[in-house]
């Protein structure tokens, strides 16, 4: 220990009770969580009195420092010590404790083994019984073993048939079969608050059905939240992917005001955090999700915050049509004819045929004629089969104020951009 530690609590010449001042100092220092300072006491302390509850202390220490291969040999150490059976409850208990404590030791150094031999030591009237079996279904994942996987499932919800860890380690169990679909099936029981935040990752990003979009905007926000707490947002290369899948899903869920809030978030992420993402990849999502974001804005009449938004991929140079296309679109919702053929115009004959398709009803808005947009619209459809279905879904539109405004969106709906 370095001189300035001793120097700062070693007050034996002043104080004749040295031992009980090292216990207080050991007290104080767990306490604070200087679990390195505590571990040069207790060490002191033992040179005075071999005590079983030092030794405890210090393989905690080790166990927060994250020592566990030295926690292994202190709570084996302290096992040996105990006669068996234990002679009273206390011991019972104190025995109990540190069996889970030596498999969790043992599983966080991936000594899977090891770490069910010492949970399976727990006896069945204890109260860590179930935190054991659990711990045993949980290495037992690791290991690939499907025989016991399945075991101690069904035998962890035979005595405890509301357990949700059980499922968890079904789904990572899953999940690391690259079986999402089956992963999120037992996720959807289980726990997902404490899943593991990878396997989180990978059931949001590879189920897609449309019954699923709820729940993946659930486990979309635990991860955030997960990574917010326990690290940097800045280190975790899946922020931004995690957002493009929430930002569809809100979308799909008809939540109009989230999709704009985190298609704003993902667009602010690419302006400021140059140095933490990369750029491109971001430009990726938001260049796919921006035609939700605008239908967004119209749905919910926030044109000139979408118009600010969709402007700034012009400024930023990313002169691409679909961003005259959408602004354009934006202005035309505004009622501001003039200033959107002046974005439309700006559109160079387009390789999207839809994009020119949206152009000529919006500029066709002008006339109001009905006959003459429906006659367009369906030589526009026989000359695209795969546009086709667009007409049956126009002809039942109402031919009102509103007639162009509907046929844009839904274009915007069912179209590519």
């Amino acid at each position: 220990m370095a001189k300035g530690i001793k120097n700062k609590y070693d007050i034996s010449k002043t104080r004749t009770n040295k031992i009980k001042y090292y216990e207080e100092t050991v007290e104080t220092l767990i306490k604070k969580e200087n679990y390195k300072e505590a571990l040069y006491y207790l060490n002191e302390l033992l040179k005075h009195k071999d005590f079983v509850l030092y030794h405890i202390s210090i393989a905690l220490c080790y166990v927060e420092l994250e020592r566990y291969e030295e926690a292994i040999k202190s709570y084996i150490k302290i096992f040996a010590s105990f006669q068996l059976p234990p002679l009273n409850q206390a011991e019972d208990d104190m025995i109990e404790k540190i069996l889970s404590h030596l498999g969790f030791c043992f599983r966080k150094i991936k000594k899977y083994e090891e770490s069910i031999i010492f949970f399976k030591k727990i006896k069945e009237n204890e109260k860590g019984y179930i935190k054991a079996l659990e711990e045993i279904h949980f290495a037992y994942v690791y290991l690939k073993n499907e025989e016991k996987i399945f075991e101690y499932f069904k035998l962890i919800l035979k005595i405890d048939p509301l357990n949700k860890y059980t499922y968890n380690f079904m789904a990572f169990y899953y999940s690391n079969k690259n079986d999402f679909q089956k992963a999120s099936e037992y996720l959807e029981k289980g726990k997902p608050e404490s899943f593991d935040d990878e396997a989180l990752y990978l059931i949001v990003t590879n189920v897609n059905n449309d019954g699923f979009y709820k729940k993946k905007i659930e486990y979309c926000n635990i991860y955030i939240k997960n990574i917010t707490t326990d690290d940097k947002i800045s280190a975790n290369r899946h922020y931004e992917e995690i957002l493009d899948e929430l930002i569809l899903s809100y979308y799909k869920t008809n939540d109009f005001y989230k999709t704009i809030e985190i298609f704003e978030k993902l667009k602010k992420l690419h302006d400021e955090e140059y140095d933490l993402y990369n750029a491109e990849e971001i430009f990726e999502y938001l260049d796919y999700l921006t035609k939700f974001a605008v239908i967004s804005y119209i749905k919910v009449k926030r044109y000139d915050e979408g118009i600010k938004t969709i402007k700034s991929f012009i400024h930023e140079e990313y002169d691409s049509p679909k961003f005259y296309l959408f602004t354009g679109i934006l202005y035309f919702f505004k009622n501001d004819a003039e200033t959107s053929l002046k974005y439309l115009n700006k559109i160079q004959k387009s390789e999207e045929i839809s994009f020119d398709f949206i152009s000529n009803i919006i500029k066709n808005s002008k006339t109001f004629d009905f006959e003459k947009t429906k006659e367009y619209i369906f030589e526009f459809t026989n000359e695209n089969e795969e546009f086709s279905q667009f007409y049956d879904e126009i002809t039942n539109l109402k031919f009102d104020e509103s007639f162009f405004q509907n046929i844009i969106l839904k274009s915007l709906e069912m179209f590519e951009l």
